[in-house]
């Protein structure tokens, strides 16, 4: 008596047929898809937004004052950090700090240089550490990282008792650009954990390409959907972190549920229908359940989270679209040999996984396996009462850097809130009461006397 394997039927079904019948015209629709999109995403991106006050709130209401009467002002600043061994008003010290201030005033897109020497507040009180700030005409992120870097080295130094360096987001950006090799990284370990668990390189290597097919083309597309909503610098880097551990994942389970079939006695074809129809219908609906989340966060208002959001439910979205149209093309490619290239002694098959005979142990000591797992999550979680959380400033950078450095020299002499000042605008009346009120609140250590717009 022989059986035969009646294979589901459904949308699923007949799009995994379809992706699997026609694979190369799946595969290449891919390809033209994504160089496509790609080079118009990357080619018209819209410009990133990393304003953290919009809208109707009263920062918001501020910046746009200040940015209708300080035109000049409306970028960001660079800070000359000066420490000394003596007096900074000393004869000698000023002889090293003026041709840094030259220089800092003949750099690009600097309007103003606001010296040490000639206004109250930039001397300690111990008159060994000053500071001047040199006003920009742009944002940090728009600044020329060359003439900053070119800054920094001409300026920075310690000798004849003078120690001078230079800070700043303008700074901290050019000595620690964004991206990095977080994701090569991740790539990497991931490359590594489906080679153990599958032993192949040509199964390792189907979850790593749908997953950098749906971040690439996800990437693209925030780009452009940056001119409806525009998102900040760090959206990408967030997008493309979240895509590359969901796409693996979830690749990784078609991918899982495919072998198990072929090894089942399934033909490939049926196979990759099972595996849609069952792993793909999970992949599906867990992914539409992140993408809800995320999108949640509009909720909130706030322009720049709701550019984080949409980039990563893109990317998500992306990535599941990937695997249940890209991956099934790519399975009937490799039909039975999706086990070729075996690596000796990685990915081999047992009657009873070690999986199941984890759950099997767990199933028959429940309350045990309960309190091992509740007692290693608390001691997991130990660091989370110690953790401090807030936007990154100068105060996280390397402290081989130009940026760190300044932060240090200018929080010791006049305490670490001085680089993250509370600015106040106001219209009207006398600025001076504001400016005295301010200073006798409690926990405001300074306050810089009132400017007025040139209007």
């Amino acid at each position: 008596m022989t059986t035969k394997t009646i294979s589901p039927d459904g949308a699923l079904a007949r799009l995994a047929r379809l992706c699997y019948r026609r694979r190369r015209i799946a595969l290449l629709l891919w390809i033209a898809g994504a160089v496509a999109i790609m080079a118009v995403g990357f080619s018209l991106s819209a410009e990133a937004s990393n304003s953290f006050g919009g809208g109707g709130s009263d920062s918001g209401r501020a910046q746009k004052i200040l940015d209708a009467h300080f035109p000049k002002a409306g970028g960001d600043s660079i800070t000359l950090a000066v420490q000394a061994d003596r007096d900074v008003r000393d004869l000698a010290v000023r002889a090293r700090v003026q041709p840094a201030l030259d220089r800092l005033a003949r750099t690009p897109h600097v309007t103003a240089v606001s010296s040490p020497y000639q206004g109250p507040g930039r001397i300690s009180a111990d008159g060994r550490i000053a500071f001047a700030t040199a006003q920009l005409d742009v944002r940090a992120g728009d600044m020329p990282a060359a003439e900053v870097t070119k800054l920094v080295s001409d300026v920075r130094g310690d000798r004849d008792g003078v120690r001078l360096a230079v800070g700043g987001s303008a700074v901290a950006a050019a000595e620690t650009p964004g991206g990095g090799p977080s994701e090569g990284i991740g790539v990497l370990a991931a490359m590594c954990i489906l080679l153990v668990a599958f032993g192949s390189v040509l199964a390792m290597g189907l979850p790593i390409i749908t997953a950098l097919f749906g971040i690439g083309t996800a990437l693209a597309l925030i780009g452009l959907l940056g001119h409806l909503l525009p998102a900040p610098s760090f959206s990408p880097i967030v997008a493309a972190l979240i895509g590359l551990g969901v796409g693996i994942d979830y690749a990784l389970f078609i991918v899982t549920r495919y072998r198990e079939a072929l090894h089942g006695g399934e033909d490939p074809e049926t196979a990759t229908v099972t595996a849609l129809t069952t792993a793909g219908r999970a992949v599906l609906f867990a992914g539409t359940t992140v993408v809800i989340a995320m999108l949640g966060l509009l909720v909130m208002g706030d322009r720049l989270l709701a550019g984080v959001a949409v980039a990563a439910s893109t990317t998500v979205l992306m990535t599941m679209v990937t695997a249940v149209t890209l991956l099934p093309a790519l399975l009937g490619f490799t039909g039975r040999g999706i086990d070729r290239l075996r690596v000796p002694g990685l990915g081999r098959r047992t009657e009873r996984p070690l999986a199941e005979r984890w759950a099997d142990l767990v199933q028959r000591r429940p309350v045990p396996s309960v309190l091992a797992a509740a007692g290693l999550l608390l001691v997991l979680a130990v660091p989370a009462l110690s953790m401090r959380l807030s936007l990154p400033d100068s105060s996280t950078q390397p402290h081989g850097h130009s940026a760190y450095a300044a932060h240090e020299i200018v929080a010791r002499g006049f305490g670490p809130g001085v680089e993250a000042p509370l600015v106040i605008v106001a219209r009207g009346g006398d600025a001076a009461a504001v400016a005295d009120a301010v200073r006798a609140t409690p926990g405001v250590a300074g306050v810089q006397p009132p400017r007025r717009s040139p209007d």
